[in-house]
């Protein structure tokens, strides 16, 4: 199952009819053609309409969907130290994971590690999960990106000062306890919400 968010909305590609909870939250399409599924795509960058669901054969709705964009990959981490507490960021004003593009050559899991490492200080990293792929969409110059991002849930004994990488507009880095982590639901992205909510439900966890 695939769901991309564009701002509040979502689009969900999925080869099952049973998605729990989201039943009265959007419009359902069962086994749309290509051409179908390219304008369902190209509406959902507008922001036009409602939630979307395609049902049917998911990866090809799915190859069909992701041709209209510009692929982008990032990776982060779900970073957890010795008190069980989560690594978050505060970003522009939201609530935050750390996260950041892949580099040419670079895999996913180096990616996740190099990014954590720069956006807050944070070393000593140990990949313990993963990854858990979220989507999103989003305008830039010209060109539409759908962005793919890998998240990891790491381990960390650091206990050093936290530096948040200013110049990535981060203006806060800290470790986040189960009270400040659903503070952070109320501050963050769609695309990060149910990401967030799912560690919640997992609090504390122990490694």
């Amino acid at each position: 199952m695939y769901k991309v968010f564009r701002k509040q909305k979502w689009i969900l590609i999925s080869n099952s009819k049973e998605f729990q909870g989201v039943e009265t939250e959007c419009i359902r399409f069962e086994n749309p053609n290509e051409e179908e599924v390219k304008s369902a795509a190209k509406a959902f960058f507008e922001d036009e309409g409602n939630n979307l669901a395609l049902i049917g054969n998911e990866e090809a709705i799915w190859e069909a969907f992701e041709s209209e964009f510009t692929p982008i990959g990032a990776a982060g981490g779900l970073v957890y130290n010795s008190e069980s507490k989560l690594l978050m960021i505060q970003r522009l004003g939201h609530a935050d994971l750390p996260k950041g593009k892949i580099e040419i050559g670079e895999g996913t899991k180096e990616a996740a590690l190099r990014e954590v490492e720069e956006e807050t200080g944070v070393n000593g990293l140990s990949i313990l999960e993963g990854p858990v792929l979220t989507h999103h969409i989003y305008p830039r110059k010209g060109k539409e990106y759908l962005k793919t991002t890998y998240w990891y849930v790491m381990k960390t004994d650091f206990s050093d000062e936290l530096i948040p990488q200013t110049e990535e507009d981060i203006e806060k880095v800290y470790w986040a306890d189960k009270s400040e982590m659903q503070a952070g639901l109320m501050l963050t992205y769609p695309t990060l919400y149910e990401l967030i909510q799912e560690e919640i439900s997992k609090y504390p966890r122990r490694f």
